[in-house]
């Protein structure tokens, strides 16, 4: 029997194991691996950087996420330098037929985006 408890690991635990395979000491990796949402890691955020004295960190996440997080970052008052990963880009292919028939890619891709737009939108309706 597999137990999966054993083997989901989050993303910040995630980063840090890249990290330190690239040689990064685990005494210089600040991960917040307590929060469930984008306001809540910019919350529990501030906290560590309060805790180490820290006051301009580095906001690593994935480009098409980096504008909700950096607004979510701002309202918790943290000055961040953004870093955006893993852009989603079109490139240049050829034209035929099937280009024109649904894909589960652009599926994907319309619901993420859908996603953060109306995130980004309840960010700017919601009352400080």
């Amino acid at each position: 029997m597999v137990h999966f408890y054993n083997i989901i690991h989050n993303e910040a635990q995630i980063s840090k194991r890249i990290l330190m395979d690239l040689g990064v000491a685990d005494n210089k990796i600040f991960i917040e691996d307590k929060s469930l949402t984008t306001t809540e890691n910019a919350l529990f955020t501030k906290a560590i950087l309060m805790q180490y004295g820290f006051s301009k960190p580095i906001l690593v996440v994935s480009g098409f996420h980096l504008p909700r997080a950096v607004i979510n970052f701002e309202r918790a008052g943290i000055d961040v330098l953004p870093y955006p990963t893993d852009y989603r880009v079109s490139r240049t292919t050829r034209l035929y037929v099937n280009k024109f028939s649904p894909s589960y890619d652009a599926l994907w891709n319309s619901g993420t985006a859908l996603r953060e737009y109306l995130g980004i939108a309840a960010l700017r309706f919601k009352a400080q």
